[in-house]
């Protein structure tokens, strides 16, 4: 089998995003708030842990990572910090209302999300896995 077809994760993934940022989700998303989750989830749950599978299966590792207590909590507060931060009233609407805030607020969800997702996708243990679930729910 060759690499495209064992790389089909990642090819998918970023049809995924381009289905969520290209299609009428973006649009929708600045009066709907089931648009706006509907185009959050697309990114950290469908595309981001496809995009981590089709990059560990490209031979990126972080493993490093993984055995680093330090760079987990940096990840998971990032996160926490990103997607918290995004929905405080100020910043969700000014996402809402300013293409460049909407930009940068996609671009910080997928990037805590591929970050989480790495951390189980891209290492050599099940307690990777484990902990990018646990860090998503």
């Amino acid at each position: 089998m060759g690499k495209p077809a064992r790389n089909w994760p990642l090819l998918l993934g970023l049809l995924v995003l381009a289905a969520c940022w290209l299609g009428p989700l973006p649009a929708m998303s600045r009066t709907a708030f089931s648009a706006h989750m509907l185009l959050h989830l697309g990114v950290v749950a469908l595309a981001a842990p496809l995009l981590a599978i089709g990059l560990a299966r490209s031979g990126l590792r972080v493993d490093g990572l993984r055995h680093s207590s330090a760079a987990i909590a940096l990840i998971f507060a990032a996160e926490m910090v990103v997607v918290w931060g995004w929905h405080a009233p100020p910043l969700h609407e000014a996402a809402a209302l300013n293409v460049w805030a909407f930009v940068a607020q996609q671009a910080s969800f997928l990037a805590v999300g591929l970050g989480v997702w790495l951390l189980g996708f891209a290492s050599d243990s099940r307690r990777g896995l484990a902990a990018a679930m646990f860090g998503f729910f």
